[in-house]
């Protein structure tokens, strides 16, 4: 396993071309991209194809690979047929890359696996992988709870001890500056007045956004 923690636009789409210049033939056969959305998936097969790899879109189709290096889907679409897939990875040596892995979270010690589906339906997945790449742009969760397939510390952040098994890489977002990747990102703050109906259909107007200035504010912003 080999977790990736990279700034956004740091480069990670390019790890998974590596992995199959590097890798396919010598310890793996053929790669699963797996991200959180469609447009991710669909972007992973068209770097791929930039580099001279073909992937295939992933349906829930028997051989999703279909003859190619391999395929790209949702965590959505696996998690609508995880049988499907699991018996994929046991025709072949897959790497699995888990882009923006953070979307899955995992339950606590004790903690039931109800309501954890995309967790559910990728784990047979990464018990099976040849080889396990974690991409993220943030090691935390909003909501706090566990990321999932990486071990955590008694201070309960994420454990980036490395093991026999397990490898960790970073390329933060100060050093993603300092390269010239990526470009400062600059806040501008706007304010506006206007209308919403509220949870109970009640019309509301606001003069403003600040919200020292108007208790309704945070009510407006959500509603957008």
């Amino acid at each position: 396993t080999c977790a990736l923690p990279i700034s956004t636009g740091g480069g990670k789409s390019i790890i998974p071309v590596l992995i199959c210049n590097r890798l396919i033939a010598s310890n793996v056969d053929r790669i699963c991209w797996v991200a959180p959305r469609r447009s991710l998936a669909i972007a992973g097969t068209r770097t791929m194809a930039a580099n001279g790899i073909e992937l295939m879109h992933g349906q829930n189709d028997i051989r999703p690979a279909r003859g190619t290096k391999g395929y790209a889907c949702t965590y959505d679409l696996i998690a609508a047929n995880p049988e499907l897939h699991a018996h994929e990875f046991e025709t072949a040596r897959y790497a699995l890359v888990l882009d923006e892995f953070h979307h899955i979270a995992c339950p606590r010690p004790g903690q039931s696996l109800d309501g954890y589906v995309w967790y559910r339906s990728i784990e047979p997945l990464v018990e099976r992988a040849a080889f396990v790449v974690l991409m993220t742009g943030t090691m935390e969760r909003g909501d706090k709870n566990p990321m999932a397939f990486i071990d955590y510390g008694s201070h309960g952040l994420p454990d980036r001890k490395e093991t026999k098994e397990t490898r960790h890489f970073s390329y933060p977002r100060t050093q993603a500056l300092a390269d010239g990747n990526i470009v400062p990102v600059e806040f501008h703050h706007l304010d506006s007045a206007g209308t919403y109906i509220d949870q109970n259909g009640m019309r509301c107007d606001y003069s403003t956004l600040k919200i020292e200035d108007q208790s309704c504010s945070r009510d407006a912003l959500f509603t957008a």
